[in-house]
């Protein structure tokens, strides 16, 4: 599993990575998933449901760099049902592409330590 957590500041090495920066004021499923097709320049036919988003991250051959990093500074504002199903779908995609497609992709999760307890909770039984 590609969570990761940080105490303060941003990752560097920005020139060699695509970084998302999640941006913590989002409070709905809809402007996460809105987001992301900005973020990550996803293809028009994108369906803004998780499911299209889950489809999207397992290709996202339109990005060129190797290693793609999702920095959350904090967890979106989303509702309890909704951040599972984001966080579900996250360690979904890094298990898709782990193993056989490593040489391909790798994606890395990074959070919050204040967020580390949260996050281990919701996503205990994944």
């Amino acid at each position: 599993m590609n969570l990761k957590y940080f105490d303060e500041g941003s990752p560097a090495n920005a020139q060699e990575n695509f970084y998302v920066f999640v941006n913590p004021s989002i409070c709905s499923a809809q402007d996460l998933l809105v987001f992301f097709y900005h973020s990550l320049w996803l293809p028009g036919y994108f369906g803004f449901n998780w499911d299209a988003l889950y489809d999207c991250l397992c290709d996202l051959s339109w990005i060129k760099p190797r290693k793609i990093i999702f920095f959350h500074e904090a967890l979106p504002n989303l509702g309890e049902d909704d951040l599972k199903i984001y966080l579900k779908l996250l360690i979904d995609v890094s298990a898709q592409w782990a193993g056989r497609y490593d040489d391909l992709r790798e994606f890395v999760f990074l959070f919050s330590a204040n967020d580390k307890n949260k996050i281990e909770k919701i996503t205990q039984g994944f």
